[in-house]
């Protein structure tokens, strides 16, 4: 509703906005009914109505009669998806696509993923005869997905266009204790209140749980892709499955191939640190899963062993 230094921020002034707009949708809503119309999406603060003929609500405020509060007609929509409650995406006259409700951070990559991803969902529920036919739906959706993971995985190996830049607040202000803003100001203890760039980098060495933390810009290498998109994940398995998959649990299969794309740019990145340093580490990932990559050099052949340790078993995979 407000932040914390506006006068809003007092609780029951707070109340009272917010039960006054609630009563004027809902006595909105009441009279749509009334009038044979059908409104198709509430919010806190708004009512859709499909076919509403006027492009004012003159009609509604002479309804409601409060003297002080009106409500105020703002836009036409070609088309709308509703996702969940308070996620919804429309498409106004001009055709631009607006979504609401996206948790937003200041990066390109999160910039970047809604909009093909979008596209191609807009495409495939409302522009279903200009879609490739020559695939199956279900697979236009994985390949939708799988290019589109693997062109911010190419876009995050330069940190200092992927970083996120956000405001921070004082130590003793923040109730988690392990959040990202912890981790930078326990760092950099002089940055509170300050603006910051941070990003989520690769363990590039050492062997500790200290290695998964946020750094600083200048001392990554390599961005951890992931963890920049990770709160939207949610919302982009959602529009992928509402247009293309239908499965009940699509999450999963989501994160089948985050794992598999993961795995892919681990091993390349280590292959890489070995043969510019001829060293072996370990490296700590996700879930407390120690990852420990061993390489036999040999003349001319080179033989990849990969120990998996965790409470299952000890497993090898093939050569590389």
């Amino acid at each position: 509703m407000a932040n914390k230094d506006s006068c809003l921020a007092y609780l029951d002034i707070t109340k009272s906005i917010v039960s006054l707009s609630r009563n004027q949708i809902l006595g909105s809503y009441h009279r749509c009914k009334h009038l044979k119309f059908d409104p198709c999406y509430i919010d806190t603060d708004s009512l859709m109505v499909p076919e509403w003929p006027w492009n004012h609500c003159d009609t509604m405020n002479e309804w409601l009669n409060l003297p002080k509060v009106e409500l105020k007609y703002e836009q036409r929509m070609k088309r709308l998806l509703v996702l969940y409650k308070k996620r919804y995406i429309y498409e106004t006259e001009k055709g631009q696509i607006v979504t609401k409700g996206f948790q937003k951070r200041i990066n390109p990559t999160v910039e970047f993923m809604p909009d093909v991803i979008l596209k191609a969902v807009w495409q495939a529920i409302f522009l279903p005869d200009e879609a490739e036919q020559t695939v199956s739906l279900t697979s236009q959706g994985w390949i939708v997905l799988v290019d589109t993971l693997l062109q911010v995985m190419y876009m995050c190996r330069d940190p200092k266009k992927n970083s996120i830049y956000r405001k921070t607040k004082n130590l003793e202000n923040y109730k988690s204790k392990s959040c990202t803003a912890m981790r930078i100001l326990t760092k950099y203890p002089d940055k509170a209140n300050d603006y910051v760039d941070y990003t989520y980098s690769r363990s590039d060495g050492a062997a500790s749980e200290a290695t998964k933390c946020v750094l600083d810009v200048e001392e990554c290498e390599w961005v951890n892709y992931e963890q920049l998109f990770m709160s939207q994940k949610k919302i982009y398995c959602i529009l992928l499955n509402t247009a293309f998959w239908k499965l009940p649990d699509p999450i999963k299969w989501f994160d089948l191939i985050l794992n598999a794309l993961h795995w892919k740019s681990f091993v390349h990145a280590e292959l890489k640190y070995y043969y510019k340093t001829r060293k072996r580490f370990v490296l700590l990932v996700a879930q407390k899963v120690r990852y420990t990559f061993k390489i036999n050099d040999h003349f001319k052949r080179k033989r990849g062993t990969l120990v998996l340790d965790n409470e299952e078993t000890v497993k090898k995979v093939k050569n590389f």
